[in-house]
């Protein structure tokens, strides 16, 4: 309903909608990372990052405490999992200081490769403040 009354969003960009039911579980607000034009289209890695910015950068203004986030562009949008997971952390690692992110994905491979860029950057910076653990209690 909401696509129809405020949409088509542009490929990149992000919105924001009520949690619905997902309130009941502590969601305070659904954040969709706008990755293709329409749906069952093809996506880039340049979309990708630039939703996921926009995302990261909304949550961070509404002062959210955290947020999790699937492998973007990597199912229908065929996009390399190996790829984006390297790139996605990228992103993420500067906004980890300001809430706690859990990167969550039904995709091995995907979590994986997040993990590993995750190991090079704590080896570099020496903390990883990121989980790919979705139960973290």
């Amino acid at each position: 309903d909401h696509c129809i009354e405020f949409g088509p969003y542009e490929a990149g960009t992000f919105y924001c909608t009520d949690a619905g039911l997902l309130k009941r579980r502590g969601v305070k607000m659904v954040y969709h990372a706008v990755t293709m034009k329409f749906p069952g289209g093809l996506t880039s890695l340049d979309s990708v990052l630039s939703a996921l910015r926009g995302v990261l950068t909304e949550a961070k203004k509404n002062e959210m405490k955290s947020i999790s986030i699937p492998g973007l562009g990597t199912g229908i949008g065929r996009l390399d999992r190996v790829q984006v997971a390297r790139q996605m952390a990228g992103v993420i690692e500067p906004f980890a200081k300001d809430m706690d992110i859990y990167v969550i994905d039904m995709n091995e491979e995907f979590i994986d490769a997040f993990r590993e860029s995750l190991k090079t950057k704590s080896e570099e910076y020496g903390t990883t403040p990121i989980s790919t653990d979705p139960d973290p209690q």
